[in-house]
């Protein structure tokens, strides 16, 4: 299997974390691997060796640039070394901010929250974005990595949608905090 950056869904607090955010990263990397790989020029800022000034433009040469790349090969390259590594206990702490309805139950939260735990990971593995997990467990509350099942983080339920996608990759157990 090729190498590849795993960016990992870190904790709720900092951006990334939320299914969506992680999806926002991969998706902007992969267009700036991209950029990288098929355009001349670049903007200044992000080129391996910059001018001494502006110059009135804020686009240089790309030392990167790979003539004879075309964008598709350059996309479906970017979709190979450009993945998530999910951790199912950092997402599980999603659940210390979900609310509770009006008149709802805590097991109907929970429910919920499971609901929209799997629906969110559903997306990103149909999507493609997973290269790596991380099998950890928890509460909802802290990172506290509790071996799988010793929590409530829906373990069970990701690795069905993972055999759904014919993920086989690594999967990397994180017990024992």
């Amino acid at each position: 299997n090729p190498i590849f950056l795993a960016i990992e869904n870190i904790f709720p607090e900092r951006f990334g974390g939320h299914p969506e955010e992680l999806k926002y990263v991969i998706d902007e990397s992969r267009k700036w691997f991209v950029d990288f790989l098929t355009k001349k020029e670049i903007w200044f800022g992000i080129q391996e060796r910059a001018k001494d000034t502006y110059e009135g433009t804020l686009k240089g040469e790309n030392p990167h640039y790979k003539p004879g790349i075309s964008k598709e090969e350059a996309e479906r390259m970017a979709n190979t070394y450009i993945k998530a590594t999910f951790d199912t206990g950092h997402a599980n702490i999603w659940r210390k901010f979900w609310q509770i309805k009006p008149g709802q139950t805590i097991e109907g939260a929970d429910k919920d929250f499971k609901q929209w735990y799997l629906k969110e990971f559903e997306k990103l593995a149909k999507g493609g974005y997973i290269g790596n997990i991380h099998l950890t467990d928890n509460f909802g509350f802290q990172d506290d990595h509790t071996a799988p099942g010793q929590g409530n983080a829906p373990i069970k339920e990701v690795m069905d949608i993972l055999k759904k996608y014919g993920y086989d990759k690594s999967i990397t157990v994180e017990p024992g905090a």
